[in-house]
Order: C-alpha cells, then sequence, then structure tokens
C-alpha cells in the first residue's frame, strides 16, 4: 500500500485526493474553458428544448418516436455537464468538483450511442427481415446494451477511484477497468457502422421500408452520426491506452502534459462531436426518417403495420425527407 506521509514527512490530508497524472483537458480555467463551455452550454440547451418540442408535438399528434426523450435528456445532460466544468473553471482546487464535473462527462455519452444501436437495429431489420427478427439478433442487441452500461460503470469507477486512495496496487486495477471501459465505448460506438456494412454485403430480397426519406439517405444519415462520435471515442480509447504522465516530476516540478491531453482535444473529441449528433438529428428529423409503427415483433410488420403514406416532392432540389407525411390507415409505405 502506499504511504500516507507526503515526501516531508507530513500525513497526507484524507480524500478526495488531487490527480497525480494528467488527463483529457485538464483543470480547466476561467479562460479558455469558461467562455467554450458557456457556448457549448448554449447549444446543447436550444437543441434539448428542439429535441424535446419535436417529441411533444408527435405525441400530440399519435405519432409515436420516443427517441427524441433520450437526444433531449442527453443535451440537457451536458447543459448540467457544462455547468460543473464552468464551475469547477472558477474553483480549481476544488477535487469534489473535478470528479463531478468527469462523472458527468463520461454519464452522458451512452446515451447517443444507444440511440444510434437501436437505430442501425432497424436499418438491419429492414433489410434483412428474417435475420433481423431472429433470436439470435435480439440476443446480440441486447447484450450490447448490458455490456455499455457495465462498461459506464467500470469507466466511472476507473477514473474516480484514484481520488480515493493511494494504493497502488488499487489505482493499477482502477486503470484496467478504465481502460477496459474505454475500450468498449469505442467498439461499440463504431459498431453501427460494422452492422451497416454487413448488412450491405449480405444478399437480401427487397427491403421491408419504414420511416420518411430514401433508404439510403437514412444509412448516410446513421453513418455520418456514428463516425463523428467515432472520432471522439476512439481519440479517447487511444489516449487510454498510451503511458500515463505524470502532473509532476520526482522532484515535485510540474510536468507539461502531451498536447493530446490539451483543452482543443477535450473540447473537440467530447462536446463537440456529441453537439454535432445532436444538431444533426434535429435538422434531419430523425423522428420521421427512422419511425416505425407500434406492434412491429416480426418480418413484415414494417410494412404491413404502417400507417403512414410518404409523399415525396418531384422537384429534385427539395429537402431529403418529404415535407408531408398524411396519416392513412393501413397503407403500405411506399
Amino acid at each position: 500500500m502506499s504511504s500516507a506521509l507526503g515526501g516531508s514527512g507530513q500525513p497526507i490530508p484524507g480524500p478526495p485526493y488531487p490527480p497525480a497524472n494528467a488527463s483529457l483537458g485538464g483543470i480547466p480555467s476561467i479562460l479558455p474553458d469558461v467562455p467554450l463551455s458557456v457556448v457549448f452550454l448554449v447549444l446543447f440547451l436550444i437543441f434539448g428544448i428542439a429535441h424535446m418540442l419535436i417529441l411533444k408535438k408527435n405525441k400530440a399528434r399519435g405519432h409515436k418516436f420516443i427517441f427524441n426523450g433520450p437526444l433531449a435528456e442527453f443535451a440537457f445532460f451536458r447543459v448540467l455537464t457544462t455547468s460543473l466544468r464552468i464551475a469547477w473553471a472558477k474553483h480549481p482546487t476544488s477535487i469534489e468538483l473535478g470528479i463531478a464535473a468527469t462523472v458527468f462527462v463520461y454519464a452522458g455519452t451512452i446515451l447517443l450511442f444507444v440511440v444510434n444501436w437501436y437505430f442501425v437495429q432497424r436499418i438491419f431489420r429492414a433489410q434483412h427481415p428474417q435475420l433481423g427478427w431472429s433470436k439470435i439478433y435480439r440476443v446480440v442487441h441486447a447484450v450490447g446494451i448490458v455490456a455499455i452500461l457495465v462498461s459506464l460503470a467500470l469507466v466511472i469507477v476507473g477514473a474516480i477511484q484514484p481520488f480515493l486512495t493511494l494504493n497502488t496496487a488499487v489505482r493499477h486495477i482502477d486503470h484496467s477497468l478504465y481502460l477496459a471501459g474505454e475500450t468498449y465505448f469505442a467498439v461499440f460506438c463504431f459498431a453501427p457502422v460494422i452492422v451497416v456494412l454487413i448488412s450491405l454485403v449480405l444478399p437480401r430480397n427487397g427491403i421491408d421500408k419504414f420511416g420518411a426519406g430514401r433508404f439510403r439517405n437514412n444509412i448516410s444519415i446513421l453513418t455520418a452520426a456514428t463516425l463523428i462520435l467515432s472520432c471522439g471515442a476512439i481519440f479517447r480509447c487511444v489516449i487510454a491506452w498510451l503511458p500515463e504522465t505524470p502532473l509532476c516530476d520526482s522532484e515535485g516540478r510540474p510536468v507539461q502534459p502531451p498536447s493530446y491531453y490539451s483543452k482543443a482535444s477535450f473540447y473537440c473529441c467530447n462536446f463537440l462531436t456529441e453537439i454535432l449528433v445532436v444538431i444533426l438529428y434535429a435538422i434531419t428529423r430523425v423522428d420521421l426518417r427512422f419511425h416505425v409503427p407500434d406492434g412491429c415483433n416480426e418480418p413484415g410488420d414494417y410494412k404491413r403495420k404502417s400507417a403512414y403514406t410518404i409523399i415525396r416532392r418531384e422537384n429534385p432540389a427539395a429537402v431529403a425527407f418529404p415535407p408531408s407525411v398524411h396519416p392513412e390507415p393501413n397503407a403500405a409505405q411506399q
């Protein structure tokens, strides 16, 4: 177990302890962290409200699409995250604020991963109804969700417990847990692209169409969102596997962290990638594109149970998704 005495022989104050190694973004400061955090706070608030309004409007007209809810919740979660980072920047010596801000950074992002996981499930089922509705695929889908929740717990424990102990053996275990969690985060985040590629390669007979807009455009939107998020997830995974950088050398002098720990890396690989996806899903109206009827539980249900006829503009310059979606009971999607 690590010694509880400092270099001068004096007892080290009890937990929480200050960080010993460099981390992505480091400890925030008034400049540039507060202005950047305020910008992202406003953006997340605006588009969180946008997704909530879409959800309420759809509910009022009987159009059930629950995923605007998690998207709005994620955006509001990031409002709180950026608020904590602003508070931490104003009180940089507060280890408690640092712990809270760190937890919120990790805890929110999986909501977007899970939304993409459900979207790619709908794409795969549309292209391969028999396999997509099979028990095997259901199990794979469920295991993916459970595993990301377990990975979240590993990441939080691995990131937070070092603040609470000086035991080097425990800290080594924490780092291993953190590596495992971040690695699965990256794999799960990128997984929809892999599923889409598999779906495109496998032979198929027609498409069990769902939602509004051209099917290939919907695939492109999901792929773009996944790749944007993957840039951040893979970057965080890579730097997690790199050797840790102590904040001070053996003589207690500060050490300049490598550039990949910079504040620019933190904001670009976290908040920027996330807000781009939140905005993309709002302006492309995923509530129309990825909507499936209630009660779908077997191959062909996307078409058979559809209550919408999609009417497209003949003008090729029109927006990608149809300007009107008219309820017509028992009408199959075109």
